[in-house]
């Protein structure tokens, strides 16, 4: 229906199981919003809050892994610019990194999780209590290879930190900051942030973890790789930009032709490591790509999910962003998963006649 406004009731049936997961408990919130270049095409809270309060629209929530497009992005305009290159070695701009066998791991292979790094790490922040004193940059500079770099793809968490720090290094500014001055605050998303003390406890959600994770030490570590906090209009501002070919209200997020180079396949012929992660999924830069998934109906799309069971996806055909915002880290026991969510979206989608 491109060049043509949506209609909030096409899009019933998946607002309707969206409704059902929440009432049948297999998730305790939901926040799931549908967003075009220009506006928001239906936006709805399911659910309360443990005091029993009802979930709002603009309640704020732990993204998780929905944190890494950004800050892929950020490594993004970094690129673009002239002051990095995806393809020189990490220890060009970390001298220290270069050590255990990593001196051919390249920023490229950091973005799309074929690093072959050690990531043992976060394991122990998100199961250790009290809260592990842990000093991230000894641990990515001390860590391994568990497989050769290039060689399989294999899901990593301690990469983006990696990216983190040469945000930092490059741009001189924590990842943190920069992100703030040249992502959340252009776009005018300001609920949006790593966590900081003031944040409006009222609004931020709390996580519901049946797995006892450490997620207070997780999200004040402030880890590049998921601690994002954000909100359903914030992302959907995000994601009208990218549909927008990177550009919002006069500014330039990403040039298109970044943006495509980020969104395109990457790792075509790379296999990855066990069936778990990246099963019929390419990864762009910092993007999922589920081009060989048999298990989504809609397969031309790009995006990322979170342990939380939130999701970012960005459908540029059809020009619609989907968000959606959960709390429960761990569904899958209860029944719930996310790609029932996109196949259903994907077939309200309606085209003009």
């Amino acid at each position: 229906m491109k060049g043509q406004p949506y209609i909030k009731a096409e899009f019933d049936p998946v607002f309707e199981y969206v409704k059902k997961i929440v009432e049948t408990q297999k998730l305790p919130t939901a926040v799931f919003g549908i967003a075009g270049k220009e506006s928001i095409v239906r936006l709805e809270a399911f659910g309360k809050w443990p005091s029993g309060r009802q979930v709002a629209i603009d309640d704020i929530y732990l993204l998780f892994s929905v944190t890494k497009p950004f800050t892929a992005v950020a490594v993004a305009r970094l690129w673009e610019r002239g002051h990095l290159h995806l393809h020189e070695p990490v220890a060009k701009y970390i001298p220290e990194f270069g050590e255990n066998g990593k001196e051919n791991v390249t920023i490229w292979h950091l973005l799309t999780h074929t690093s072959g790094m050690e990531d043992k790490v976060f394991e122990r922040i998100l199961a250790e209590k009290p809260a592990p004193d842990i000093n991230i940059l000894a641990e990515m500079v001390n860590a391994g290879l568990a497989i050769p770099c290039g060689t399989k793809k294999v899901y990593n968490n301690l990469a983006f930190s990696v990216l983190g720090e040469i945000i930092k290094r490059v741009s001189g500014k924590e990842h943190d900051r920069y992100m703030e001055e040249n992502i959340f605050a252009p776009l005018g998303m300001k609920d949006t942030s790593f966590f900081r003390d003031g944040m409006d406890n009222q609004r931020v959600i709390p996580t519901v973890n049946p797995f006892e994770m450490n997620v207070e030490s997780f999200y004040k570590g402030k880890y590049p790789a998921g601690a994002l906090f954000s909100t359903a209009p914030d992302l959907m501002v995000f994601g009208q930009t990218l549909l927008n070919s990177g550009f919002h209200n006069g500014y330039t997020l990403l040039s298109p032709l970044t943006l495509q180079s980020m969104t395109t396949p990457h790792t075509e012929g790379i296999k990855p490591y066990d069936k778990v992660d990246f099963n019929g999924v390419e990864t762009g830069l910092g993007w999922l790509l589920p081009v060989q998934s048999h298990s989504i109906i809609h397969r031309d799309i790009y995006g990322h999910h979170g342990a939380g069971n939130s999701m970012l996806w960005i459908y540029p055909k059809e020009e619609l962003c989907l968000v959606f915002l959960s709390n429960y880290a761990g569904a899958a026991e209860k029944g719930f998963q996310w790609d029932y969510i996109l196949n259903i979206f994907s077939t309200c989608i309606k085209r003009p006649h």
